[in-house]
């Protein structure tokens, strides 16, 4: 199996993706990557060129069934920042989206052992330099996320997706029995 953890910016998802280095593999800071070594724009100012870019890189590291990982973000986080930047420009705009959830289902298709972990805003932002704070735009993404699992569930393609709640050892405790369900996890403690 492989795992990937999705949901808005600041929901701690990195927080949970560090109690697990060392166990497996990770796949970590790829927009925080991109960004710095591309130059592309992200988050409010995301555009087609960066989303695509984006989407591009996950798209091949996420379709990689060799080995077990984790994964701080995932296509779906990439179509929800997609909708929410693309929504305003117009036919186009509209095309760019439509094209990435049909790659989405098609992902879906190739990538039936994928679980995902979705996290939830549970608390506010902490301004980190990179992320937006725009609580608005962050609920925003989080709706859109939400919202494309509803889709994915309307096109009977149910996927493996389990919500995580609580504190931090809340949420690792429930991803471990997850993970120790599906024969990944076999290490005792965080």
């Amino acid at each position: 199996m492989r795992y990937i953890l999705t949901g808005a910016q600041g929901t701690g998802k990195s927080t949970l993706l560090h109690h697990f280095e060392g166990k497996m593999e990770l796949v970590t800071e790829v927009v925080r990557n991109l960004a710095k070594s591309k130059g592309i724009n992200v988050n409010e100012s995301g555009d087609e060129n960066g989303q695509s870019m984006i989407f591009n890189t996950y798209y091949d590291i996420l379709s990689k069934k060799d080995k077990t990982y984790l994964s701080d973000r995932g296509l779906t986080d990439v179509i929800a920042y997609t909708c929410s930047n693309m929504v305003n420009k117009g036919e186009e705009g509209q095309k760019f989206l439509e094209d990435q959830i049909n790659k989405f289902i098609q992902f879906t298709e190739d990538n039936d052992d994928i679980v995902y972990f979705y996290v939830p805003i549970e608390f506010s932002v902490e301004d980190d330099g990179f992320r937006s704070t725009n609580e608005d735009f962050r609920r925003e993404i989080d709706e859109n996320i939400y919202e494309l699992f509803e889709y994915m569930e309307g096109l009977h393609r149910g996927l493996n997706v389990y919500t995580l709640r609580g504190t931090v050892e809340e949420r690792l405790s429930t991803m471990i029995e997850i993970m120790k369900n599906y024969g990944d996890y076999n290490y005792e403690e965080i």
